[in-house]
């Protein structure tokens, strides 16, 4: 078992970097994307999920060739507890991003929204970094948004309320709508080996 450890290390450690540069190249593609007015808002939204999920997919192409090439001998259970671990580790590591983190990635989708009223409503993982002073901070520098006195229980992340619609970006849901996604094109890469045999 220690070199499936040492792999599975591995495999988590290349997830954690790389998912962090993932997200931060996916917010600077944001800045460009949304520019558009109101009524295209909801289209805007869904081809930027499109476009983060086709970045999702590639990243995992690469850590599959990897599980392909140096985990040839391990049982179904022990693939599916790697696949498990990325995503549970990426969600971990984005739960423990610092303030400075959070408050770049709030900035950076809220900047798609300039003019537009909002409402900001926090996980509560993600409104317990915050100092009163960081939030009015932010809402000085996005008057038009509206920052909930409420927060979304056991969450990390945010959602954006405009006129009744919720934009998601808890990263949880983030994480598992990539994961509902591809789950079924890794698993069978992952596993056509396994049956090959």
């Amino acid at each position: 078992m220690d070199e499936f450890d040492k792999l599975k290390r591995s495999v988590i450690e290349q997830a954690e970097q790389k998912g962090k540069e993932y997200y931060q190249r996916e917010v600077r593609k944001l800045e460009q994307s949304y520019k558009e007015k109101f009524n295209d808002l909801n289209r805007s939204y869904e081809e930027n999920r499109q476009q983060a999920l086709a970045k999702v997919r590639h990243h995992h192409d690469r850590l599959i060739q990897q599980i392909q090439n140096k985990e040839r001998q391990t049982s179904l259970v022990s693939k599916q507890e790697i696949l498990t671990s990325l995503f549970e580790e990426t969600v971990h590591k984005m739960t423990q991003w610092t303030v400075e983190d959070e408050t770049r990635f709030i900035q950076r989708i809220l900047n798609k929204y300039q003019g537009q009223p909002l409402t900001l409503l926090l996980g509560q993982k993600t409104l317990a970094k915050f100092s009163q002073r960081d939030l009015d901070q932010l809402q000085k520098e996005f008057p038009n948004i509206q920052i909930s006195q409420e927060s979304i229980s056991g969450q990390a992340g945010f959602k954006l309320v405009m006129n009744q619609i919720d934009y998601n970006y808890l990263y949880a849901d983030l994480v598992k709508d990539s994961q509902r996604e591809i789950s079924s094109d890794i698993a069978q890469r992952i596993f056509v080996e396994s049956d090959a045999e």
